[in-house]
């Protein structure tokens, strides 16, 4: 499942990245955190405890 978090409105109580992460599913989850650069792009996968599964890595857009 890919959700994206861009769509939450100011002042509403709680968002839906806040129930995502509040479910007994949220373990099972990975996040990706995408550096899109000019000359070098990187990326590294962890999941919401901060446990890295994938360091960070170089590649092509």
């Amino acid at each position: 499942m890919v959700t994206l978090s861009f769509n939450h409105i100011q002042g509403k109580n709680g968002s839906h990245w806040n129930r995502l992460m509040r479910e007994e599913k949220a373990k099972e989850y990975c996040i990706v955190a995408i550096d899109a650069a000019k000359f070098v792009n990187t990326a590294m996968v962890c999941t919401i405890y901060s446990d890295i599964l994938q360091g960070p890595f170089e590649f092509d857009g």
